[in-house]
C-alpha cells in the first residue's frame, strides 16, 4: 500500500464477509486518518449541521440538499452507502471544517514507521469508515491486510 505526497483516499469502508478488520501497518513515511464507525459518522454529520453552519463551498442548493438529508437519518445512511451523493462526499472529504471538526472530536490519528492501526469491521453499522492523508514530502509505504474471523 502507497500513500503519495498529496495523496490519499475519501472516506470509505474495507468491509467484507468473514472479516474482523484490516490492520495498516507504517512502514516508511507518515499518514494521517480519520476513522469511526459508520453509525458514529452520520452522528458526527447530523452534530456538525447542529453546531456548524455550512460550509462556503456548499452552495444554496447543496446546503439544502444537506438540510433534507439531515432531518431523515436513514435516508443519510442510504446516501453514504451508495457514495454517489456529490454533496455529502464534498462535505465529509472536501471541506477543511468539517475534517477539522472531526479532528476535533477524537476521529484521528497520525502514523509514523512502525505504528499499526485497526480498523474493525464487525458488522455493517459498526464497520470503521475512514479516509487517509499522505503527510510530508515522503512516499509512505504500508501493509494492508485483513484479520479473519474463525
Amino acid at each position: 500500500y502507497f500513500n503519495a505526497p498529496n495523496g490519499g483516499a475519501y472516506f470509505h469502508h474495507d468491509l467484507e464477509r468473514g472479516h474482523a478488520g484490516v490492520v495498516f501497518a507504517q512502514l516508511t513515511g507518515s499518514t494521517f486518518w480519520l476513522a469511526l464507525p459508520k453509525e458514529t459518522l452520520i452522528d458526527e454529520i447530523i452534530h456538525f449541521s447542529q453546531t456548524n453552519s455550512w460550509p462556503d463551498s456548499l452552495t444554496p442548493e447543496m446546503q439544502n440538499e444537506m438540510d433534507e438529508l439531515i432531518s431523515n437519518r436513514s435516508n443519510l445512511l442510504a446516501q453514504l452507502d451508495s457514495l454517489a451523493n456529490s454533496t455529502l462526499i464534498h462535505l465529509i472529504n472536501e471541506t477543511e471544517t468539517f475534517i477539522q471538526f472531526l479532528i476535533s472530536r477524537g476521529h484521528s490519528t497520525e502514523l509514523e514507521p512502525g505504528d499499526i492501526l485497526l480498523l474493525p469491521q464487525e458488522n455493517e453499522a459498526t464497520c470503521c469508515w475512514h479516509s487517509v492523508f499522505c503527510l510530508g514530502e515522503e512516499m509512505g509505504q504500508a501493509l494492508s491486510f485483513a484479520i479473519r474471523t474463525k
